[in-house]
């Protein structure tokens, strides 16, 4: 998709999103429908059923007072994946009740003394293997223990989410480890953006909006690095000049990024740290695709649409100015990333494909639990950010509009 017209799409994903910071209703919110008509919210007790098949994965289902919630949150019934108050919750959480299953590792119980957890398949069925995590920011890490036999090995994306929640669904890393247990730190990632590899997300204290712009001016310059080292890397497999100058002006465009979300954070009392990205030898062009499809046409397309959102909507001038350019200029990475996909699937066989769609729907299944899973932060309107049901209704029609591109 050019560069045009992702500006045209997002403008109008926009215009859909912004009314919906007062839309509710007696069945809750519904998510954006793709394929079975539209948007289903059947009242205060029925069932709320949404979805889009879009990037990957069904959307929040709804809210449902006293019925049946797919996907969504049931008070007083069956919640399938999602939660239950006083229930039974079958894949989810249940906080008076029973939990069945769960996630990967074998589900999650908060029920206490009322609740019985089943361990399910994954890495044993033990809730051992869970750390409890509750954010109090949604840029503060939260480290906890685990018995070594939880992480046989290098932390994947999957082994991340079944260990801190969808709570924490930002990368996790090893902390330390001994003979019988591996300290983990759990990061949300409230900032959608393009991560390199070997990227080390530094800590970083405070909440708000400073903390948000510190850890957007973070990311930023981890994309410097991210694009330079793109560019090396496919100068050596061939690449055209055309997609290694726009890797070059990208990577110019992000050094501005930088200094100006910086400059947003002192305004808002936060204080912003260099990215730390460790060196990594040069990669195949299956390995190349497999990180850009995640990292660009992923989060880097739905972070470029969330920046014309508060271009669009930010109630301090000074954020309105920098997201209108930075706006810009993220879509036009955007664009690049899409491009560059293109060259890269061309070269890859049909296994290597096969692989890369892989990545793509489990990178926006990832992406999908940060939104569901992001705090309210206070005074967010100065800076234009998005409401979860926004932020959802932004994410589904993106999908959709993306896929059917």
């Amino acid at each position: 998709m050019k560069e045009r017209n992702l500006q045209s799409l997002f403008s109008r994903l926009v215009i859909l999103a912004v009314p919906l910071a007062t839309q509710t209703g007696c069945g809750g919110a519904a998510s954006l429908d793709n394929g079975s008509g539209g948007r289903d919210s059947t009242g205060s007790g029925g069932a709320a059923t949404g979805g889009a098949p879009g990037m990957g994965g069904t959307a929040t289902g709804g809210t449902s007072t006293a019925g049946t919630a797919t996907g969504g949150t049931s008070t007083a019934g069956t919640a399938t994946g999602g939660t239950s108050t006083a229930g039974t919750a079958t894949g989810g959480t249940s906080t008076a009740g029973t939990a069945t299953g769960g996630t990967a590792t074998g589900g999650t119980a908060t029920g206490g003394t009322a609740g019985t957890a089943t361990g399910g398949a994954g890495m044993g069925g033990s809730a051992s293997c869970i750390i409890p995590t509750s954010p109090t920011s949604c840029y503060l890490s939260r480290t906890g223990v685990v018995p070594r036999s939880c992480v046989p090995g290098n932390l994947t994306n999957v082994e991340c989410l079944a260990i801190c929640g969808t709570t924490f669904a930002g990368p996790c890393t090893k902390v330390s480890e001994t003979e019988t247990s591996t300290t983990i730190s759990c990061s949300p990632s409230c900032v959608a953006g393009r991560r390199p590899r070997g990227f080390v997300e530094g800590p970083n204290a405070g909440s708000g909006l400073g903390a948000y712009f510190a850890r957007a001016a973070e990311l930023e310059h981890a994309s410097v690095a991210a694009f330079r080292g793109l560019r090396a890397e496919l100068r050596t497999h061939g690449a055209p000049r055309r997609l290694l100058r726009a890797l070059s002006r990208a990577a110019r465009d992000e050094q501005r990024h930088t200094r100006t979300t910086s400059a947003l954070a002192r305004r808002f009392g936060g204080r912003s740290l260099p990215a730390r990205v460790e060196p990594a030898p040069e990669r195949s062009l299956e390995a190349i695709a497999l990180e850009n499809v995640a990292e660009g046409c992923v989060r880097e397309l739905y972070g470029a649409l969330v920046a014309t959102f508060q271009a669009s909507t930010a109630r301090d001038l000074q954020v309105k100015s920098a997201m209108a350019r930075i706006a810009r200029e993220e879509t036009r990475h955007a664009a690049l990333s899409l491009s560059l996909q293109r060259w890269l699937e061309q070269r890859l066989d049909r296994n290597a494909l096969a692989r890369v769609a892989a990545a793509r729907r489990v990178a926006a299944d990832r992406l999908r639990q940060e939104i569901q899973a992001q705090p309210v932060l206070a005074r967010a309107e100065q800076a234009g950010l998005p409401t979860v049901l926004q932020s959802q209704q932004l994410f589904d029609s993106l999908s959709a509009a993306w896929l059917e591109s």
